[in-house]
């Protein structure tokens, strides 16, 4: 844009004098033009008919910008948001709002353009680890958000509804959440809406919470009191007692820190395959473990097999349809096959789902829908924003995984919501209309 400058008798006629000179430099800072332009005079006199241009921009708005070029070159954007006027919106809008807010408000903004995008695959990997969080956690059971651990002083609060977080039902807080992170169906904002309850800061920033350091949550105990409590965020690392230990802990959630883990049940007529994390270990390789589930097979007089990927959050979708082939070909009989799923159940977990169904069409599906949906963006890269150095990942192709009738989102065969009565006791009422299943056929 050219600013032309005011008449003035100091600089129009004579070269200006020390005082004159002063007086340009004056206005010129006055009219937001650099005083480093003042040797841009032309002859005698001074020419302040120049072109004033914007700073680049630097810091987070430099990352909302080459978040956006990244995206829209690399991302399948099946829905057109990438091309949308709302976007374009929204990226100047946390560009040019940038350098006004602090770091982490604007880890949250930059949460809101991913959740635009409305693809789980495609977020922040870092950052969220720099909000602090209060000493307790919470889930969604059944049809509402559960407290499912606590430190000591608050367990007797194990068990307690969510209803509130400073006065906004928690229906809200999820809505309020989503618009800040990437779900694929509803079943993701269950899963993944109440891990973000615990976060008072990045609830202050989504306009929840009153304050970055504390929170109010309203409970409804069992017995159907209602009681608030004032929660402050504590540093990390937490010692946390969790709602189910000991001898009520399910067989599903009975063994931790490995990728894949069997046993044979109900007196050897199940065999039970628990798939943790869809990759390799090296240590115990899946072949090794897929040619003992085959033995155990063989001597079932009707081989009958469960294999568990709730909350498999995925890896390598190659690694189970690989090794199963391969045990095939030493089993004497195909066997019945039923396969557990839950809310938490994601990517390359649930292409395990659909490998298992296409290797036998007759396996039957139980728990809960999946946070995945059949048809969506997949197949991720990692990259890096310039100026904060956070990380994330995008989507680089679309994938359809022909599950169900829903492109959006799959509901298994026997759907079974367990109770929040069911988790406290250690019953796993999916498993067990899994075994009645299988005895039946």
């Amino acid at each position: 844009m050219n600013s032309q400058s005011p008449p003035n008798p100091d600089i129009a006629h004579h070269a200006p004098s020390d005082l004159s000179r002063r007086r340009v430099l004056g206005w010129m800072a006055a009219a937001g033009v650099s005083p480093l332009l003042a040797a841009c005079g032309s002859g005698n006199g001074v020419d302040i008919n120049v072109a004033v241009t914007n700073p680049p921009e630097t810091g987070w708005a430099l990352d909302f910008r080459g978040l956006s070029s990244t995206l829209t070159a690399g991302h399948p954007d099946p829905t057109g948001v990438l091309r949308s006027a709302h976007w374009t919106e929204a990226v100047n809008r946390a560009a040019t709002g940038a350098a006004a807010r602090s770091f982490n408000a604007n880890v949250v903004e930059a949460g809101k353009l991913f959740g635009l995008l409305g693809d789980a695959h495609t977020t922040l990997t870092s950052g969220l680890d720099r909000f602090t969080t209060i000493p307790a956690r919470f889930s969604w059971i059944n049809s509402a958000v559960y407290l499912t651990s606590a430190t000591a002083a608050l367990s007797a609060h194990l068990g307690a509804r969510l209803t509130a977080i400073d006065g906004m039902p928690v229906a809200a807080v999820m809505d309020r959440v989503a618009l800040a992170r990437p779900f694929y169906n509803v079943a993701g904002k269950q899963a993944g809406a109440p891990r973000f309850m615990s976060l008072p800061e990045f609830l202050m920033l989504i306009g929840v919470a009153t304050t970055a350091g504390s929170a109010t949550y309203s409970l409804e105990l069992p017995n159907g009191t209602q009681q608030s409590l004032r929660l402050t965020a504590e540093p990390l690392p937490q010692t946390l007692v969790p709602l189910v230990s000991g001898a009520n802990v399910p067989l599903w959630q009975s063994v931790s820190g490995v990728n894949y883990w069997t046993r044979v049940i109900e007196n050897n007529t199940v065999a039970y395959f628990r798939y943790i994390v869809c990759a390799d270990d090296p240590g115990r390789p899946i072949a090794g473990v897929m040619d003992e589930l085959a033995a155990a097979l063989n001597k079932m007089a009707t081989p009958r097999l469960i294999i568990d990927v709730r909350a498999n959050q995925g890896g390598d979708s190659s690694v189970l349809s690989n090794a199963m082939q391969a045990a095939s070909n030493k089993m004497t009989a195909s066997p019945q096959i039923a396969v557990l799923l839950d809310r938490n159940t994601f990517s390359s977990g649930f292409r395990a789902v659909y490998d298992i169904r296409r290797g036998q069409a007759s396996a039957r599906t139980f728990g809960q829908p999946s946070s995945q949906a059949p048809t969506s963006p997949s197949e991720v890269v990692t990259r890096q924003l310039t100026s904060s150095g956070l990380s994330y990942q995008m989507s680089t192709r679309m994938f359809t995984v022909p599950l169900g009738s829903d492109p959006n989102i799959y509901t298994p065969d026997s759907l079974i919501e367990p109770t929040i009565e069911d988790v406290k006791a250690g019953r796993d009422p999916v498993l067990e209309q899994a075994i009645a299943w299988l005895q039946s056929q």
